[in-house]
């Protein structure tokens, strides 16, 4: 069981930054592309992210899950 933490900052600007946080480290990986891993952190869950830039959590689930359900939903006629 790894049980390093990581912690992450995001450069937004020349003189801003954001999503700052820590994490275990639950896998790393690299592809051919990019350094893929995954982190748990107690506030946004499991973490995704790509060459070190956060791509997706647990905690963003309902802000992206609800707008690719509607249309298949508004489709089916009962």
């Amino acid at each position: 069981m790894n049980t390093e933490t990581i912690r992450i900052s995001e450069a937004h600007g020349k003189g801003s930054a954001g999503i700052f946080f820590e994490g275990r480290l639950l896998e790393r990986r690299r592809s051919r592309y990019q350094e893929i891993m995954v982190l748990e952190n107690d506030d946004y869950g499991r973490v995704l992210l790509l060459d070190g830039m956060v791509m997706t959590t647990e905690l963003d689930a309902p802000f992206y899950h609800e707008p690719l359900v509607h249309p298949a939903l508004t489709a089916h006629r009962d």
